[in-house]
């Protein structure tokens, strides 16, 4: 659309000023993945990368965009969902301090509408006892819930 109207549009698979089509796409769909809306999502980032990674490994500095999404997908991810209806109580403050690819603090509304929404991380994760209540996932498993700071964070 944007050729018609005269503006070029360079269809280059490295990152320039932006990161590129291609990293862009495969960062959404690991994101996605991530998320826990399929295993189909992290398949189009690894299809996306392996067909760049020639070139990406010749001129990584002209791919990091794209070097970042293979990053993530070479470990499984971990994940801390933290239900609570208080944003700025302890555990879900502890929880941002946590290195996850994904911290996400939600209500128990929005865990259910995440979960309707075919988001399988946010399937029956609720609080507990009416308590912020956080769960510690790695690639999609989950320990037990915890509702206490020192039980998130151990």
């Amino acid at each position: 659309m944007l050729s018609r109207q005269g503006i070029g549009a360079p269809d280059a698979a490295s990152d320039a000023d932006e990161p590129s089509g291609a990293a862009s796409v495969a960062a959404a769909a690991a994101a996605l993945w991530v998320l826990g809306a399929g295993d189909r999502y992290r398949s189009i980032a690894a299809r996306l990368v392996a067909a760049h990674a020639p070139a990406a490994l010749g001129q990584p500095l002209a791919y990091g965009a794209l070097l970042r999404v293979a990053a993530g997908l070479a470990e499984p991810p971990r994940q801390v969902v933290v239900v609570t209806h208080d944003a700025r109580a302890a555990l879900p403050t502890a929880a941002r301090s946590i290195h996850a690819d994904l911290v996400s603090i939600v209500s128990p509304e929005q865990s259910l509408s995440w979960a309707h929404a075919g988001f399988a991380l946010f399937a029956e994760k609720g609080q507990r006892d009416g308590r912020p209540t956080a769960y510690d996932c790695r690639d999609f498993a989950c320990r037990l819930p915890v509702t206490e700071v020192a039980d998130l964070q151990a």
